[in-house]
């Protein structure tokens, strides 16, 4: 169940969790437990994929966001929820 969580692509588990009738609480405890066990052996995470859409901003500047030596670079600073949802995933 984590596996299919991790590759389907979902963002939300409580989503993910619903849409298959598993409780969230132990869906989760499941989670974190598998990705400690994985941490502790070294197994590096599923990659996963945010998509980036350029948008044309009015000013001409740019902004640029750093992470585990990984850098992006926006035309405008894009939603909260996006950047969290975009380095959260960068720091697997």
């Amino acid at each position: 169940m984590v596996e299919a969580f991790e590759t389907s692509g979902a963002r939300r588990q409580g989503d993910f969790c619903t849409e298959r009738g598993v409780k969230l609480a132990v869906f989760r405890q499941w989670l974190y437990r598998i990705r400690r066990e994985r941490r502790a052996a070294g197994v590096k995470p599923t990659a996963r994929f945010v998509e980036l859409v350029a948008r044309s901003g009015a000013g001409g500047g740019t902004v640029r966001f750093e992470q585990g030596g990984a850098v992006v670079t926006f035309t405008e600073v894009p939603p909260p929820g996006y950047l969290a949802e975009l380095f959260r995933l960068m720091d697997r």
